[in-house]
């Protein structure tokens, strides 16, 4: 299904996430021949880069409104009768992303409609954007009334990079973002990332050196240290027929 099966080359397409960034480094330096290409595209933009054929793993967190589970029903519904394999990477903090000593006064998502807020979003198709949506639906909130909402930047990093500038007040992402910039933060959920494939791709070998890096202490050890993550799942693997 994939373009091509060098036994050397990992293509990953997805979110983007900070225990991924320390999983592609621990592969690297576990076996130097081997080269992993990494894309930020968003969960839903990983999992059609993976049914074309042109990623072997994607990563993703996407919240079914209807089951309140992640990553499950969109693995189904674009890779009906696949057998597919989900490796659980971590479960990982999100929350708002603000300013040190909160200077806004922010409390929660009914916060971003303020006429003193200027918010920063995630790009359409990501994780992070449809948990968002999902929120401001629960709560009533038109997004045309959020100053900002068409900001879209495409990883967590690159909205605390914002919000540390001053250009944005407060935006949504992962607790592991926060440290870099000397930020403050509200936790509001706890969400599953997962590396979705092909369980021929699972099974083929290739993906051999990320199941030894993501089972392994050293990994979790290391994901652990960011903060806003929970490990104690990591590197289980399910199936999905």
């Amino acid at each position: 299904k994939r373009k091509d099966d060098d036994l050397n080359n990992i293509r990953i397409s997805g979110s983007h996430d900070l225990a991924l960034d320390i999983l592609v480094s621990q592969v690297k330096s576990l076996s130097r021949d081997i080269n992993i290409e990494v894309k930020n595209t968003g969960s839903m933009g990983g999992l059609i880069a993976l049914r074309e054929g042109s990623v072997h793993l994607a990563g993703i967190h996407l919240l079914d409104e209807e089951t309140a589970e992640y990553n499950y029903a969109y693995v189904k519904h674009l890779f009906p009768g696949q057998e597919m394999t989900m490796l659980h990477l971590a479960y990982r903090t999100q929350g708002l992303i603000f300013a040190r000593n909160n200077p806004k006064g922010i409390k929660g998502i009914k916060d971003l409609s303020r006429r003193d807020i200027t918010f920063v979003n995630r790009q359409s198709g990501s994780g992070t954007r449809v948990l968002l949506d999902f929120e401001l639906k629960r709560h009533g909130i038109n997004s045309a009334k959020i100053r900002g909402y068409e900001n879209e930047l495409d990883s967590h990093l690159a909205v605390a990079m914002k919000i540390s500038q001053g250009e944005a007040d407060v935006g949504l992402g992962i607790q592991a973002a926060v440290k870099s910039y000397h930020l403050d933060f509200i936790p509001l959920f706890r969400e599953r990332f997962d590396l979705v494939t092909y369980t021929a791709t699972s099974r083929s070998g290739l993906l051999s050196p990320v199941i030894k890096v993501i089972t392994g202490e050293a990994f979790k050890q290391a994901v652990n240290n960011m903060g806003g993550y929970d490990t104690s799942e990591t590197g289980t693997i399910n199936y999905i027929k």
